[in-house]
C-alpha cells in the first residue's frame, strides 16, 4: 500500500476581550458600505506620516461601528509606514517589521501608506478594509476574515457542540476543546466561551441545557444552524475481492465522518472516537469515510483494498 500524503493546516493569532452577561446588540455599521474617496491630505508632520510620492498607496482599517477588537496583518512588496489618512489615529502598539505590519483596533481607524503592491492581508473581526479608497476582501489577497462565536453562561449547566466549514480556535473558556479541525465541544454554566472560526458556522447544537449564543455582536438561534458539512477527501476500504474480513484503524488531523461513497454501507459497529476510526469491513462489502486534513496514523490487517481520493466528487 502506498504512502498517504499529508496536508498542512493553518492557524491564526489569538485575541482576548472580555464579555459581560448583558446585551450585545450592535446596529448598522458606521462609516462606508461600499467604497470611499479620500477628501483631503494630512497637514501634520509628526514623523510617522509622509508626503513622499514613493508611498503612493494607502490602506485603511475601519472599525467604526464595531465594539470588539479587530486584528490585522498585511505585507507589501515595497516600504510602509503609519498614516493619519481618513482621520486614522497613530497607534504605537501597531508594529512594522520590514514590509510586514501587524496591529489591532476597536471602534476607530488605522491607516498606512505603502509603495509597491499589497501582497497578503488577514483580518480577524469586523473591521472593514480600504485600499486606495476602495473596499477590499482579504480573501482576494490570500487571507481570510474570521468571525467569533460567544457562548454566555446563564447559570444553567449546558453542553454544546459546534461545527464550522473552516477551522476552530478557542479564544476563551476552560471547559471547551477543539475535537477536530472544524468541530468544538464544551460545557458551560457561568462565564463566557469564545471561539474563532475561519469559515462559516454550519451547526450549533445544545446537547444539554441551553443559553445565549452570539455570532460576532448578534445573538443567534442555534436552531438556525443545523447544516451538515461535506468533507472533501474520501478513504474507502473495499472488501469486494477479499476472502475474509479486514480490520482497520486510522486517525486524521481534521474531521472525519462515515460515508456511503461508492455504495459503502454505514456500519454502527465501526467506531468513531474524535478523529480516530476503528472498524471491520466484511467480504463483499465497502466501508467509506469522508475527512479533511491529513491521515496521520493508519493500520490495516486483511485483504481489502484501500483507496484514498483527495477532493472526491459528492
Amino acid at each position: 500500500m502506498s504512502a498517504i500524503p499529508f496536508i498542512a493546516g493553518t492557524a491564526s493569532a489569538s485575541e482576548t476581550n472580555g464579555y459581560g452577561t448583558g446585551s450585545y446588540g450592535i446596529g448598522a455599521y458606521g462609516g462606508e458600505t461600499g467604497s470611499e474617496t479620500d477628501t483631503g491630505t494630512d497637514s501634520e508632520t509628526d514623523g510617522t506620516d509622509t508626503s513622499e510620492p514613493s508611498l503612493e498607496n494607502t490602506i485603511r482599517f475601519d472599525g467604526i461601528g464595531t465594539s470588539d477588537v479587530s486584528e490585522y496583518e498585511f505585507t507589501v512588496t515595497g516600504t510602509v509606514e503609519k498614516s493619519r489618512d481618513g482621520g486614522a489615529s497613530i497607534n504605537e502598539e501597531d508594529t512594522i517589521d520590514g514590509n510586514r505590519v501587524t496591529g489591532s483596533l476597536t471602534g476607530w481607524r488605522d491607516a498606512f501608506r505603502f509603495s509597491g503592491d499589497l501582497d497578503t492581508l488577514t483580518v480577524t473581526g469586523q473591521a472593514r478594509v480600504y485600499v486606495n479608497g476602495n473596499r477590499v476582501d482579504p480573501a482576494d489577497y490570500g487571507g481570510e476574515q474570521s468571525q467569533v462565536v460567544t457562548i454566555v453562561g446563564n447559570g444553567t449547566y449546558s453542553e454544546y457542540q459546534l461545527t464550522s466549514d473552516g477551522s476552530v480556535e478557542v479564544i476563551e473558556g476552560d471547559d471547551v476543546t477543539v475535537a477536530s479541525e472544524g468541530r468544538a465541544e464544551g460545557s458551560i454554566e457561568r462565564g463566557v466561551h469564545r471561539l474563532r472560526l475561519t469559515g462559516e458556522l454550519v451547526d450549533f447544537t445544545f446537547l444539554e441545557g441551553g443559553t445565549q449564543v452570539y455570532l460576532e455582536n448578534q445573538r443567534i438561534d442555534p436552531a438556525d444552524y443545523s447544516g451538515d458539512v461535506t468533507l472533501p477527501h474520501v478513504i474507502v476500504f473495499d472488501g469486494t475481492d477479499a476472502s475474509g474480513p479486514t480490520n482497520y484503524s486510522f486517525t486524521v488531523d481534521g474531521r472525519v465522518s462515515q460515508s456511503e461513497y461508492l455504495g459503502a454501507t454505514i456500519d454502527e459497529s465501526d467506531s468513531l472516537d474524535g478523529a480516530t476510526v476503528t472498524g471491520v469491513v466484511g467480504v463483499g462489502e465497502r466501508d467509506a469515510y469522508r475527512f479533511d486534513g491529513s491521515i496521520v496514523d493508519f493500520s490495516s490487517a486483511g485483504e481489502a483494498n484501500v483507496n484514498v481520493e483527495y477532493d472526491a466528487s459528492l
